[in-house]
């Protein structure tokens, strides 16, 4: 009777994974190992401590265990469940206590809407950390190169915040409003020891994959200002001591293969420089925006009615546009009017991210059991 009654739910239980009370009681830590291990398993006539007890082997076996019930004798295995679901018309005051959650409508399909909508928030909180995290990298960098190297500043103080507070701020927030991929409901429930909020693979790929080739196309633009003006980048290490001051009075004239450069002129190479270096990050950032949407669908797979988006994205291009290009803006941020190169640069940046990011979510799904599925997937 109740493999029949697990059968209508839904369940296919073969009549060998039945366990009545009665067995329960006489049941050892290899049984209950070995009972677990199936993909399905019905309990019958069980008592209060049996139900408990079943709740406490699952949870030793590293289980997240769900209970549901209405009655009072459900109570203790409502209160030692990760989670306790009880009724909320038919269910006792007793069991709606112990419980966490409580089905208003006493429909078990709102159980379903309950895991979609709290999967969607983890995995729209994971798409704002790879965005937000991904340009900490090429933002932090340019202080690095100066502390170490003695290279010219490639983005000032107040353009890093105008990073964190201005441009990055909506796109990221907007993340929040993404749709549910195609898969969400169709993957294997969230290891929790192992598939955190901020995990290995998220790292790896903030840092070492994506912001290192946003980094390295922000050093291109930077590089192209200097290169293009006849000032090598070799002569540019440890220059930065008597160099390339934001005031120019503070400058020694810098002399590179017989041409010397002023402090005036050293200033405005350099402010162009760190406006392409800004140009080339916040357009990078813009499209990998993009690549965020999705963990392992294809982008051409995914809804794109995320109006938020739209507008987060416009506002981050005229952010851009007034900080580079309005006189006294520009003062202000320490930057100058840059010409179509940074733009360049940073569309084929967007390229190569599209590219190697749709290649990495097509790997995880093809091996998604593989080691290196396992640290694509964040």
């Amino acid at each position: 009777a109740a493999a029949a009654a697990a059968d209508a739910a839904g369940a296919a239980v073969a009549p060998q994974e039945v366990i009545s009370g009665d067995q329960i009681n006489g049941l050892q830590e290899a049984d209950w190992k070995a009972i677990l291990a199936q993909p399905s398993v019905v309990f019958a006539r069980t008592t209060p401590q049996q139900k408990l007890k079943i709740v406490q082997m699952c949870q030793a076996n590293k289980h997240v265990v769900a209970v549901t019930g209405d009655g009072v004798n459900d109570a203790p295995a409502l209160k030692a469940g990760n989670i306790g679901v009880a009724m909320g018309i038919s269910g006792s005051d007793v069991a709606r206590e112990a419980a966490v959650v409580v089905l208003l409508d006493d429909n078990f399909a709102s159980i379903v809407v309950g895991v979609e909508q709290g999967r969607l928030i983890f995995d729209n909180l994971k798409k704002t950390i790879a965005y937000t995290l991904t340009h900490l990298l090429p933002e932090t960098l340019p202080v690095l190169m100066t502390l170490c190297l003695g290279l010219p500043p490639a983005l000032s103080t107040l353009q890093i915040l105008s990073i964190d507070l201005c441009t990055e701020l909506s796109p990221a927030i907007s993340l929040a409003f993404e749709p549910p991929e195609r898969d969400l409901m169709h993957r294997k429930p969230r290891n929790v020891s192992l598939d955190r909020l901020v995990s290995r693979q998220l790292l790896v790929y903030c840092y070492l994959f994506m912001g290192t080739i946003e980094a390295v196309a922000c050093m291109m633009a930077w590089g192209y200002v200097f290169i293009k003006n006849g000032i090598p980048i070799s002569s540019l290490f440890f220059s930065a001591n008597d160099h390339w001051k934001y005031s120019a009075d503070d400058s020694e004239p810098f002399c590179v293969d017989g041409r010397c450069f002023s402090g005036e002129e050293q200033k405005e190479i350099m402010l162009e420089a760190a406006g392409s270096w800004y140009v080339t990050l916040v357009m990078s950032q813009f499209f990998h925006l993009w690549m965020c949407k999705t963990r392992t669908v294809s982008l051409f797979q995914h809804r794109l009615d995320n109006v938020i988006t739209f507008w987060a994205l416009a506002l981050e291009v005229c952010l851009v546009l007034i900080f580079i290009y309005i006189p006294g803006v520009q003062d202000v941020m320490g930057a100058r009017s840059v010409n179509f190169v940074p733009w360049l640069v940073a569309l084929l940046n967007g390229g190569l991210i599209f590219v190697l990011n749709e290649q990495r979510k097509a790997w995880v799904r093809r091996y998604p059991a593989g080691r290196v599925a396992w640290w694509l997937m964040w």
